[in-house]
């Protein structure tokens, strides 16, 4: 399988107004400086993407940064691929780690259910206690 993908730098996050089944929706936009690059409309899990590779859950922080989007062929709606834009660090831009947050043990045992601990601990500074937690969490998940 061959990625499709291009480093871009973020111009900035506006909101947008589109038409969706016959009713007009406002929707966050993602804009880049680079030439021929379209906007692209934000959903929750790009938000916590780029929030957790730029390092910072304020788009005003995401100004002038660089990431990497690219087309992902796995991504699933149910049980169906369909394919979705993904973001991942440019191979310049370092990734900035931040401490775990307890309160956000579901959202950490869902990636490493979905991409496993190395991937969460390149992202995340954890106690062992708490990647203990985590996994305790992920074992629920893969029983339920």
């Amino acid at each position: 399988m061959t990625e499709l993908g291009v480093c871009v730098q973020i111009r900035e996050l506006l909101e947008v107004e589109i038409s969706h089944k016959g009713r007009k929706e406002t929707k966050p936009a993602l804009y880049f400086r680079d030439k021929g690059v379209l906007p692209l409309l934000m959903g929750r899990e790009k938000f916590q993407q780029l929030e957790n590779i730029l390092g910072s859950p304020e788009p005003h922080d995401w100004q002038g940064k660089h990431v990497y989007v690219y087309v992902d062929e796995t991504v699933t709606f149910g049980k169906t691929a369909i394919g979705g834009i993904r973001f991942r660090p440019c191979v310049d831009v370092p990734i900035k780690k931040r401490k775990f947050d307890p309160s956000k043990l579901n959202n950490a045992a869902q990636h490493v259910f979905q991409y496993g601990i190395d991937s969460f601990l390149e992202l995340r500074d954890a106690t062992p206690e708490q990647i203990a937690l985590i996994e305790q969490a992920v074992e629920k998940l893969r029983t339920s």
